[in-house]
């Protein structure tokens, strides 16, 4: 497996804890951690708004949780970043 099919796989994984656990910030960082990943490796401009605001969604629920975890501040910038909207 390559870098791009592990993130797909943890993505999917992510998800499907989110909604098991939707009350874990540390989960919700990871699935937007790995959404941004999935950013860097897809070229369709579409598809990359989509999962800008995939991983807006989960960041936005992480900070609701958890409003002091830098990591959620450091991603969330990595989000803008990749998908070049500062």
């Amino acid at each position: 497996m390559n870098a791009e099919e592990l993130s797909q796989k943890a993505f999917q994984l992510l998800k499907e804890q989110a909604k098991v656990r939707p009350y874990e910030p540390r989960i919700w960082i990871a699935l937007g951690g790995y959404t941004n990943n999935l950013i860097s490796f897809t070229a369709d401009s579409k598809q990359r708004e989509a999962l800008h605001q995939e991983a807006e969604s989960a960041f936005e629920k992480a900070y609701q949780l958890s409003p002091r975890r830098p990591e959620t501040f450091m991603e969330w910038l990595r989000t803008y970043v990749l998908s070049q909207d500062y």
